[in-house]
């Protein structure tokens, strides 16, 4: 426990004190910053690192909250390519979680071979976004989504991008929200019939 410095006599202990004080308040800020989880008190989860035995689970919920909204409908077979994305380093899945149940899931693309709309090592993607769908609107989206941003800005980059659909309404909304903005030159299409837009959200300045 640090003593307050108004309760020293000596001026210079009391300055001593004081930046004793403010090193250990910018440590435990750091500390809290590079954590691999994140607890998100106003929905009683947890944000935090998908782990290897979470593959099924988290696989099936995609799939299942794609086929809720109708995205697997043109292209069933990506079904497949859903079930297993951002298992293999240096991608990180995150998870959603409450207690043992997992409620929803966003991968961390860093700039490489799997990236679809980043542009370069200053970037990273967002894929595979999705709420288990009997747990949406309980602010799930918008503590992975929040998650992700600070993932990125810890490993400080310049912009983060994703790509999702126009039906997507909800999706797209809540991106708006936390300050990602149409970048529709990056727009592109996977398959026929299937067109996907791009947003971006500058993490720098």
């Amino acid at each position: 426990m640090v003593v307050p410095p108004s309760s020293v006599k000596s001026e210079k202990s009391a300055e001593g004190l004081w930046i004793t004080w403010f090193s250990q308040v910018r440590g435990a800020r750091e500390k809290w910053r590079r954590r691999p989880e994140r607890l998100c008190f106003n929905t009683g989860m947890m944000i935090r690192t998908a782990l290897p035995s979470e593959h099924t689970v988290i696989g099936d919920l995609r799939v299942r909250a794609y086929r809720d909204q109708s995205l697997l409908d043109t292209g069933p077979s990506y079904a497949d390519t859903l079930r297993e994305l951002g298992w293999d380093a240096p991608d990180e899945v995150m998870a959603a979680v409450e207690g043992d149940t997992v409620l929803g899931t966003v991968v961390y693309v860093p700039w490489g071979p799997r990236c679809e709309a980043a542009r370069g090592p200053r970037e990273a993607e967002i894929r595979a976004f999705a709420v288990a769908p009997e747990a949406q609107r309980r602010g799930i989206g918008a503590a992975l989504v929040k998650a992700v941003i600070e993932r990125a800005e810890r490993d400080g980059l310049d912009r983060l991008v994703l790509s999702t659909q126009q039906i997507m309404i909800g999706a797209r909304r809540l991106y708006e929200t936390h300050g990602f903005t149409r970048l529709p030159e990056r727009d592109w299409s996977p398959i026929p019939a299937v067109d996907l837009l791009v947003y971006a959200r500058n993490l720098r300045g």
